[in-house]
């Protein structure tokens, strides 16, 4: 079974990949998946580049911790809803159109992250037994 150390640095390498793009280029990245930005635009993905750099962060920082810290379950709750809420809104995007078929990857990488964050949960809660 996978450790939460893996688990962290898989959610951290998400977070960070996605963060330093939107970050740095965030017109010519989105543009690869069909949304390119105007100024606002960019300001908006830069301050969400910001949040997924604290989720980065943040997943660096749990990598020492235990299943048994009660943060864990915090820390995996709101990657569940953040991922679970992201996934449909960027799936409507893409399937409406307004990003191209590229758009799918940062979807599947939502879904990909929800379930990932339920199965540490439900470890989470196995060894709090």
């Amino acid at each position: 079974m996978i450790n939460l150390k893996t688990y962290s640095i898989v959610f951290a390498l998400s977070y960070l990949g996605f963060g330093i793009s939107l970050l740095t280029i965030p017109n010519e990245f989105l543009s690869l998946f069909g949304c390119p930005l105007d100024d606002n635009g960019e300001m908006v993905a830069r301050t969400f580049a910001a949040s997924l750099m604290g989720g980065a962060v943040m997943h660096n920082l749990l990598r020492g911790a235990s299943f048994q810290n009660h943060l864990v379950k915090i820390v995996f709750i709101g990657n569940f809803v953040f991922n679970s809420i992201s996934a449909p809104i960027m799936a409507w995007a893409t399937f409406q159109g307004t990003m191209n078929g590229l758009g799918i990857i940062p979807v599947s990488l939502n879904i990909f992250l929800a379930v990932l964050s339920v199965l540490i949960l439900m470890k989470h809660n196995k060894m709090a037994l």
